[in-house]
């Protein structure tokens, strides 16, 4: 063992150091573990939790993967309405026909999505626009055909839409929508639809 000098204080110690380092490791390493497992870093277990997106697609509720916010600096918008998220196939108690909201902002476009899906129906196609310094949706909601998966992706960036439609298409889901507006910060964004029979 490395004997400490006379006066010398501990963090200037080989061992002094090498506790402190260790020590901050296990509890960083610890706090990302609980941030994580939490779902506030990196998703966390989504048993039995309501998503916290909006726009989704259709398949097995234990297959939930959220997709990661985007990049702090990247002009997508991170107001969690953006996803591929897996959602479970219901028979729809729609009527059949079409349903429209219309006017909606965010926060209420996300309840609205969260309500109709419920009801087996799936945003077959959402126009955004900037209105007064807002931005609202309008959404045309249809029944879920049985055995049909979506997704429905919305306020992406042109690159984001591509990447997208490509990845998607890989899958085999076809597009049935896109749709792009300006948002108020003058930035073009895309909404798009995909369904897989």
């Amino acid at each position: 063992m490395t004997e400490q000098k006379p006066g010398a204080p501990w963090w200037q110690t080989l061992p002094g150091v090498l506790t402190a380092t260790g020590t901050l490791i296990v509890a960083v390493t610890g706090l990302l573990g609980m941030l994580h497992q939490s779902g506030l870093l990196g998703g966390g277990s989504t048993a039995g939790k309501q998503p916290a997106t909006v726009e989704a697609s259709a398949a097995a509720p234990s297959a939930a993967q959220p997709r990661p916010a985007a990049p702090a600096d990247s002009d997508e918008e991170t107001d969690r309405l953006d996803t591929a998220e897996k959602r479970p196939t219901t028979p729809s108690t729609a009527n059949g026909d079409p349903a429209v909201t219309a006017g909606l902002t965010a926060a209420a476009q996300q309840a609205e999505f969260r309500r109709r899906v419920q009801q087996g129906l799936y945003p077959s196609e959402v126009e955004g626009q900037c209105k007064e310094g807002v931005e609202t949706f309008r959404t045309l909601w249809k029944p879920l055909p049985a055995g049909a998966e979506f997704v429905s992706v919305r306020s992406m960036s042109k690159e984001g839409f591509q990447t997208k439609r490509d990845k998607f298409a890989g899958d085999g889901y076809a597009i049935e929508s896109v749709h792009s507006y300006q948002n108020c910060k003058g930035v073009e964004r895309y909404h798009a639809t995909w369904i897989k029979r």
